[in-house]
C-alpha cells in the first residue's frame, strides 16, 4: 500500500482543524522543499503554496467550504483502503480520527 495520500491527508486535515482554532500551519510534501501554508482569515482559510521556484498565488476558501470538501476526500480515501482491505492500517486510523474531530 502506498500511503502517502493518506498520510499527506491527515496531516491536511489536522491544519485546517488548526487553523479554524487560530493555529496556522505548514504542510510539507515529502518529494521537495515544497509545502502549503494555512491560516484562518476571518471566516475563511487562506492556502498559500510555497517553495524554492514556486510561483503560484495564494487562494482563500470559505472555512465551511473547505472543511466539507476535506471531510468529502477523506471519505472518499478511507472508503478506497477500507475496500482494498486497508481500513485496519494505522495511517487509515488516523485519518478516520482527524476526520472526526474535524465534522
Amino acid at each position: 500500500m502506498n500511503d502517502m495520500v493518506v498520510a499527506y491527508l491527515t496531516t491536511f486535515t489536522q491544519r485546517v482543524e488548526g487553523a479554524a482554532y487560530g493555529r496556522p500551519a505548514r504542510v510539507m510534501f515529502s518529494d521537495g522543499p515544497f509545502w502549503v501554508d494555512i491560516r484562518a482569515k476571518a471566516d475563511a482559510v487562506e492556502v498559500s503554496p510555497g517553495g524554492e521556484g514556486v510561483d503560484l498565488p495564494s487562494c482563500t476558501e470559505e472555512a465551511v467550504y473547505l472543511t466539507a470538501d476535506v471531510l468529502a476526500a477523506g471519505r472518499l480515501v478511507i472508503e478506497r483502503c477500507e475496500s482494498e482491505g486497508w481500513g485496519g492500517d494505522d495511517d487509515v486510523r488516523a485519518l478516520r480520527s482527524a476526520l472526526q474531530r474535524l465534522a
